[in-house]
């Protein structure tokens, strides 16, 4: 009896050990998994421009229907007198009042001070109070080579 009393006991022991263990490697993994998840929303923000822009472009043209902008961008290059479906705004308006409303329904509602540039030689600026940025900022471009025209569009965000 006192044999089976005692591996009964040893069990139990092991048991409660386990279980001591597992609760010890929770909390570790626990404490030690915030840093990683830090670390991803570093990146994140370090590739906030880019993915922005890159969503940017991708996106239809709420002004000048059945383009997307950078469709709009590319006729803004070359023929910047072209108008949209509405027969008052140019195409280079527009993606000027396009770019404001989908970088203002995002970035300006998170508080970020940004820039986009977009052109050739006369540079198209959107700035939402930008000039202030003190300190660092993240970028992301894109370059386009449209009939022979090298154009380079440009989002920073300040920090």
């Amino acid at each position: 009896m006192t044999k089976n009393k005692a591996q009964t006991e040893i069990i139990g022991l092991v048991i409660v050990m386990v279980l001591v263990v597992m609760g010890i490697m929770f909390t570790m993994l626990f404490i030690f998994g915030k840093n990683s998840v830090g670390l991803s929303e570093e990146f994140r923000e370090a590739d906030l421009p880019q993915s922005t822009l890159d969503a940017l472009l991708k996106t239809s043209s709420f002004t000048c229907i059945g383009r997307t902008i950078d469709q709009a961008l590319r006729d803004c290059v070359t023929t910047p007198t072209t108008k949209c479906s509405s027969p008052t705004v140019q195409v280079c308006d527009a993606v000027k009042l396009d770019s404001e409303k989908i970088l203002g329904a995002t970035l300006k509602d998170w508080a970020l001070q940004y820039s986009l540039d977009f052109g050739t030689s006369a540079v198209q600026r959107i700035n939402n109070g930008f000039e202030n940025c003190v300190g660092e900022y993240r970028s992301g471009s894109q370059k386009r080579n449209i009939i022979g025209t090298d154009v380079e569009i440009l989002l920073k965000i300040c920090s």
